[in-house]
């Protein structure tokens, strides 16, 4: 079995794990700003709906008034031709009534008035804001989606070289590495020994065992963390 072929498996692994994770975070970042545009559409969309309904409002306390002021010239009229102070009296009561109420209707007129003007104004602003803000969201897709092109295209080409440097691994070694990383894809998983103890667990490594990694150039595993053991002589 090669060292230097499994050093370069352990390699291209690393770097296969890091471009599995960075293209999932371009992936992740990508989809966060897609739906952040979603979200200021539908915030337009809420505002422009809200406009609507302003204007809905002020168009019927329009009508209302029209309506407050037609009944109040009815009744006008009506005052022109009673004669006698009781119906005189009864019709100023209902002109009175009907006075005040288009004053209240006025005042809600205004408020409707002033209302729209408000969303019309933050309709605006949220039109403004969503186009400053998909402008630069769409150049931030863009950007993640070329280093995507790139990344995906070295992780295929990783994972297409694999297969190479497994070949002719020894076949228990290969076991106990793909298990290690199976465990976490960023553990150590080679270590240079000097002494007959282990660098990851510290445990005493059997003296056979040392003198064959050390003397033939083989790789062995702790039996106690199943670290993969070298020797390098350095």
């Amino acid at each position: 079995m090669s060292l230097e072929q499994l050093f370069r498996l352990c390699e291209q692994d690393a770097r296969i794990h890091e471009l599995n994770h960075t293209i999932t975070e371009i992936r992740k970042g990508v989809q966060n700003q897609i739906t952040e545009i979603k979200s200021i559409k539908a915030r337009v969309e809420q505002f422009s709906e809200k406009e609507k309904q302003f204007e809905v409002k002020l168009r019927a306390t329009e009508v209302e008034v029209q309506a407050a002021e037609e009944e109040l010239k009815r009744l006008q009229a009506q005052r022109m031709q009673v004669s006698s102070e009781k119906m005189l009296s009864g019709v100023d009561q209902k002109i009175e009534a009907q006075s005040g109420l288009i004053s209240s209707l006025e005042e809600k007129w205004f408020e409707d008035q002033e209302a729209l003007e408000v969303a019309k104004e933050n309709l605006i602003k949220m039109k403004d804001h969503l186009e400053s803000e998909q402008s630069k969201q769409e150049r931030v897709i863009e950007d993640g989606n070329l280093k995507l092109d790139g990344l995906e295209q070295e992780f295929k080409q990783l994972m297409d070289l694999r297969p190479t440097n497994l070949d002719g691994l020894q076949a228990s070694i290969l076991k106990k590495y793909e298990f290690q990383r199976s465990k976490n894809a960023t553990v150590k998983v080679l270590f240079d020994i000097n002494s007959n103890n282990c660098p990851r667990c510290g445990m005493q490594i059997p003296n056979r065992t040392f003198e064959m990694v050390r003397y033939n150039g083989e790789v062995a595993s702790c039996s106690s963390c199943n670290a993969l053991l070298f020797y390098s002589g350095k």
